[in-house]
């Protein structure tokens, strides 16, 4: 036999969300945009900004996630793979040189490297990106490749014409600098 829906329950019309998402069990609002002519980096530092001072009622949060999350673990990713290359660049080059200062010589290189492609940034008004790190860890690669030359050049110099330290360095410097550049 058929039941009336009123017999049951008490049907009331309100308003509601048309759908309740849930992440780890609580319940979540996923706010979404599509970004065009702006970089991911830089909406997100104007969305923190905004909601910076932005009071919340006990239990509410805001988070960032999406592409964001995955740009920030990519960093993560990218600042370990760094530093894991540095030291073993640096292993290898003590080994080759038989030095441990050698190595530290040419490794002091990159920063001084670094600072023009800094510079460039901030005058060009661009935010770092995955493919600016990218670019940064070629323009390492070549830093060092230069200074190994130099380096290696001051030695043989050393070695075979017995010059003084700063005497090696200047001739180094004299001869390699066309070839380096």
């Amino acid at each position: 036999m058929p039941v009336s829906l009123d017999a049951v329950a008490d049907v009331v019309i309100v308003e509601g969300p048309a759908e309740i998402r849930r992440l780890d069990q609580e319940r979540v609002v996923v706010i979404t945009a599509n970004l065009t002519g702006r970089d991911l980096g830089s909406a997100v530092a104007d969305i923190q900004a905004a909601t910076a001072g932005m009071p919340l009622p006990d239990g509410f949060s805001i988070n960032i996630g999406g592409q964001n999350e995955e740009m920030e673990r990519s960093f993560e990713s990218m600042r370990f793979a760094m530093l894991l290359a540095v030291f073993l660049v640096y292993l290898v080059m003590a080994s080759q040189f038989e030095s441990l200062l050698h190595p530290l010589v040419i490794m002091f290189t990159i920063p001084l490297g670094m600072v023009g492609s800094i510079l460039a940034l901030l005058a060009l008004d661009e935010t770092v990106s995955v493919v600016v790190l990218i670019g940064l860890i070629m323009l390492a690669g070549i830093v060092v490749n230069n200074a190994i030359v130099l380096v290696d050049y001051v030695n043989m110099l050393r070695r075979r014409d017995n010059m003084a330290k700063l005497e090696a360095v200047a001739e180094a410097g004299r001869l390699r600098l066309r070839p380096i550049l």
